[in-house]
């Protein structure tokens, strides 16, 4: 409704006033609305940060997934031949595995998982020897290959080895695991480049929740800064895992702790299922 004009007759000339109406937020009003979007942002903050996550994730899995395009392609140049942990000796390395794939997945950066927040974990391609004895547990990037129970594959059979061991340029074939899919090849570490433990009373037996980055599967002789690597649940409680048969699955700890439906002839207990090679 268009606001009413009064005209006014003085000396000579006409005056029009104009009365509009103006309204504003009151102080309660604005206070509501502040709430208001304060508690909205409470609420969609934590879905957010969910969601970055499950894509970092999915990023991490994509990662882990050209990184077993890169091994396949590996043992088709190799004769089915797994590249080794590290070449050469342990005090003069010249590549480790990461380093042996970098020419088939021509890139760097997929050796570094998104949710990894640890600088000392950036993947730093190796072209030189490496003393591994003196070297500091960092450029091996995000990932860990297997390397469990390598102290043990030559007194309880080689079901005990895992598809890298351990032994100087010693590594197995393709074909040598009886279990690809449910035989563990890389996944999330703490920044080394072998997951391992040597013996039968070393299996990781627990969850190590007091280790940073917590929720992490290890063996005993693991720690956070030396070469032998963890299993790390960084994606919500979540690891991903790359199997030898290519595929990639995210897991909880706690399953990779599942045993082994057999035991080698000789020795007890079982292995845990996911780092032996037979088919349980």
């Amino acid at each position: 409704m268009m606001p009413k004009a009064h005209k006014h007759s003085g000396q000579g000339h006409t005056t029009v006033n104009i009365k509009t109406d103006r309204k504003a937020f009151t102080l309660i009003e604005l206070l509501v609305v502040i709430a208001i979007i304060a508690i909205l942002a409470a609420i969609l903050f934590p879905v957010f940060a969910k969601v970055r996550e499950k894509a970092r994730q999915t990023s991490c899995a994509s990662n882990l997934k050209q990184i077993g395009l890169g091994f396949m392609q590996y043992t088709q140049d190799y004769d089915e031949m797994y590249p080794g942990l590290y070449s050469g000796n342990w005090n003069s390395s010249n590549a480790r595995w990461m380093d042996s794939l970098q020419p088939y997945t021509k890139s760097a950066q997929i050796f570094n998982c998104p949710s990894d927040a640890n600088p000392a974990d950036k993947y730093i391609l190796n072209r030189g020897t490496l003393d591994l004895n003196t070297t500091a547990p960092t450029g091996f990037g995000s990932y860990a290959a297997s390397n469990a129970y390598w102290g043990n594959a030559t007194t309880n059979g080689p079901q005990w080895s895992g598809p890298m061991s351990g032994g100087q340029g010693v590594t197995n074939t393709s074909v040598a695991i009886d279990s690809p899919a449910s035989t563990y090849l890389a996944g999330d570490s703490n920044g080394s480049f072998q997951l391992s433990w040597q013996w039968n009373s070393n299996q990781p037996t627990a969850i190590d929740t007091a280790s940073n980055p917590p929720n992490t599967l290890h063996g005993t002789a693991a720690t956070s800064t030396n070469l032998e690597g963890m299993a790390v649940a960084r994606h919500t409680d979540f690891t991903n895992v790359l199997f030898c048969d290519g595929h990639v699955k995210s897991m909880k700890l706690t399953n990779l702790l599942e045993q082994s439906t057999k035991s080698p002839t000789n020795a007890a207990p079982a292995g845990l299922r996911y780092f032996t090679r037979w088919d349980d």
